[in-house]
C-alpha cells in the first residue's frame, strides 16, 4: 500500500515543480547594468539641435531595449519606445542622436544606433527617464545633475556620468567620434563607463587614439514611436 502511494504521488510531484518553472520570472538586468551614460545636452558647433544621447550596458550580456522607454526627450511628457531590433551589446553603448552623420548639422562622424528628429532638450530644464515595461524607473538624469561649471552654453561639451562615482556627472574634457573639423567635447558612441574603453584627454595626449567597441551600423527612424501626453 505504502509504494502503490508513492506511485501515486510522483506524477503529481513532477506536474508541481512543472508548473513551477513554467511560471518562474524571465531574466530581469538590475538598474545598474543599464543607464544613460552621456549626453551632448547643448547641441553642437554645427547647430543647436545637433543633441545627442547615450545608454550604456554595464552587463557581460546583450540588453533587448523591447519595452523600455526613454521619457522626455521632448520635454515633459514625450515618450521614447525602441523596437525588438534595438539592442545593446555588452559593455557598449547605444545612440540616439538628432542627425544622421552624414547631415549637415550633425557633428557626429559615427552613425547613431536611432536618429529621430524628437529629440530636443531644454537647455534649462530637461529631465530624462528610462523606465522598464512595468512603468518602473531604470535611470533617471536631469539638469539638477549639472555641475555648476555645465551651465555654459558658449562651448559645447557634452555632460558624462562620472564611472568612478555612476551616480554623479561631470563635463567631458575629451573630444572623440566628432567630425575632423570640430573641436566640441564628448565621446558620441563610446561607453566612457565600461571597463573594456580607455579614454584619451586630448590635452594631456596627441597619439592616435584606437578603440574596439562595436560602433552602430544603421540608422534606423523612430520617429514614429514618440508619443506626447
Amino acid at each position: 500500500m505504502h509504494s502503490s502511494f508513492l506511485r501515486r504521488q510522483i506524477p503529481f510531484c513532477l506536474a508541481v515543480v512543472g508548473v513551477a518553472l513554467f511560471f518562474l520570472p524571465t531574466k530581469v538586468f538590475g538598474s545598474s547594468a543599464i543607464q544613460i551614460g552621456e549626453i551632448g545636452w547643448n547641441g553642437s558647433s554645427r547647430s543647436s539641435a545637433d543633441e545627442w544621447v547615450e545608454l550604456w550596458n554595464l552587463n557581460d550580456e546583450p540588453i533587448p531595449l523591447t519595452g523600455i522607454a526613454l521619457n522626455g526627450v521632448s520635454g515633459e511628457g514625450s515618450v521614447m519606445y525602441f523596437d525588438e531590433t534595438d539592442v545593446i551589446a555588452p559593455h557598449s553603448v547605444f545612440l540616439i542622436a538628432n542627425y544622421p552623420a552624414e547631415h549637415e548639422k550633425s557633428a557626429l562622424s559615427v552613425q547613431a544606433d536611432v536618429v529621430t528628429t524628437t529629440l530636443s532638450l531644454s537647455n534649462d530644464s530637461f529631465a530624462l527617464k528610462l523606465v522598464d515595461s512595468t512603468g518602473t524607473e531604470i535611470d533617471h538624469v536631469g539638469v539638477e545633475d549639472r555641475a555648476s561649471d555645465m551651465t555654459n552654453t558658449d562651448h559645447h561639451a557634452s555632460m558624462v556620468r562620472d564611472s568612478s562615482t555612476s551616480t554623479t556627472w561631470i563635463e567631458s574634457t575629451v573630444s572623440q567620434n566628432f567630425d575632423a573639423d570640430v573641436s566640441d567635447l564628448g565621446t558620441p558612441g563610446i561607453c566612457d563607463g565600461c571597463a573594456t574603453v580607455e579614454i584619451v584627454d586630448i590635452a594631456t595626449s596627441t597619439e592616435n587614439i584606437f578603440y574596439t567597441l562595436p560602433l552602430a551600423t544603421s540608422t534606423m527612424d523612430h520617429s514614429n514611436q514618440l508619443e506626447v501626453t
